[in-house]
């Protein structure tokens, strides 16, 4: 079993109403990551504010179908599959190259997932899996990705000041 990761959103400042999705002939180049040979991807969110500030976000998985019978050109079609707010908690991070400008950032003790089917007080499931702890303790998402080649995250900010998405992707 393979594992890989990196930062996929660092310090995004957008507090633009967060798009519908559409059909696409390119992947949208920012907040996307490739998870066409992963088996799942775990999602980490964090960002500069204060205890408790607010970040909205949404998740979108992506597939792609030839453009035409023969044809090598592809349409990208996305789905929406989580979408909610993040909450920032205690736990500080402060590695350079996991906060923007190597800034100290917050880990999310808290996501919501408005298209998931609540469990329990702190477990969702569905397309994506949230564990949201709401007890100082980092708060994660997990997406089964074998049906889809790439996802993408894009975030609004609320309350806090920036929003930095983390990725591991796990892999056959």
């Amino acid at each position: 079993m393979a594992r890989s990761g990196s930062v996929l959103i660092d310090g995004s400042e957008l507090n633009a109403t967060l798009a519908a999705p559409v059909c696409a002939l390119t992947l949208p180049k920012t907040g996307t990551v490739n998870v066409a040979d992963a088996r799942s991807c775990l999602l980490l969110f964090g960002g500069a504010g204060a205890e408790d500030a607010t970040f909205n976000y949404k998740l979108q998985a992506w597939v792609s179908f030839p453009a035409a019978t023969g044809s090598a050109e592809r349409v990208w079609v996305p789905r929406a599959i989580a979408s909610g707010v993040v909450t920032l908690g205690t736990e500080v991070y402060t590695i350079d190259g996991l906060a923007a400008n190597g800034a100290a950032g917050r880990w999310a003790d808290g996501v919501t997932d408005t298209l998931s089917v609540q469990v329990t007080a702190n477990v969702s499931v569905g397309l994506v899996d949230v564990y949201s702890p709401a007890d100082e303790t980092k708060a994660w998402l997990q997406v089964d990705c074998r049906f889809f080649e790439a996802l993408e995250v894009e975030t609004q900010i609320a309350t806090a000041h920036n929003a930095d998405v983390f990725y591991v992707l796990d892999s056959e």
